[in-house]
């Protein structure tokens, strides 16, 4: 017999950490008071992010919710930059994140140096 609750963590955990991470996003961009430390703090977040994807290659998509609510919740509450550039910056530094972890940036300066 299954147990029967309102709210079953175990089983939506996935939408309660999205729900948690809006909220967090939210509350930070309240407290950023200028567009150049918005896009540095959402740079660094997507940093942060590429880096969980590269080591989670197998269970991606709950990382990938989790990780467009706190982008959400950064660009509900942001008041001083521009959405879509924050959506670029965090791109960006996901992106960097995952070619550092996976070896990219190596892998390109061993072929520039081998072709000297």
């Amino acid at each position: 017999m299954k147990k029967k609750g309102a709210f079953q963590i175990l089983n939506s955990w996935v939408e309660f950490v999205t729900l948690s991470t809006l909220i967090v996003g939210f509350v930070l961009s309240l407290f950023v008071y200028s567009a150049f430390l918005s896009y540095v703090i959402v740079l660094l977040c997507g940093v942060m992010i590429g880096g969980v994807f590269y080591h989670k290659k197998d269970f991606v998509f709950p990382w990938v919710v989790i990780t467009l609510g706190f982008l959400a919740g950064f660009v509900i509450g942001n008041r001083y930059g521009n959405s879509k550039l924050i959506a670029v910056f965090y791109i960006i530094g996901m992106v960097l994140s995952y070619a550092g972890s996976a070896g990219w940036f190596r892998k390109l300066h061993q072929k520039s140096t081998r072709s000297k």
